[in-house]
């Protein structure tokens, strides 16, 4: 995947901030996305969310999963490709934004 879509660098350093604060869901990143780049379609959204995403993951800056309210924060295993398979298979291209809650949350990993 090529990073073709540009977001501001101060966005990253700012989610990794809100990250350490607080569980972050993939609808309230998707949202930074539209507010930074507000005239791509849903797809080319959904692009540029993920490209945003690798590098967060590779770095493990940000670490994937789930809220369970029972046990917290559970993280996904895996790579960040792995880990990227799996925010695809549950938000398909053609999908639309991923709603307010929803399954996928990101956190900092310390």
């Amino acid at each position: 995947m090529s990073n073709k879509f540009r977001l501001p660098a101060a966005l990253t350093a700012e989610i990794l901030a809100e990250a350490r604060r607080d569980y972050l869901g993939l609808w309230w990143i998707v949202r930074i996305v539209r507010e930074q780049l507000p005239s791509l379609s849903v797809s080319e959204r959904r692009t540029a969310t993920l490209e945003f995403l690798r590098p967060l993951l590779e770095s493990r800056d940000l670490v994937a999963g789930e809220l369970r309210s029972e046990a917290g924060f559970s993280q996904w295993n895996g790579n960040a490709s792995e880990i990227l398979a799996r925010i695809e298979e549950a938000w398909p291209a053609g999908a639309p934004d991923p709603d307010i809650g929803g399954d996928i949350w990101f956190t900092s990993p310390s």
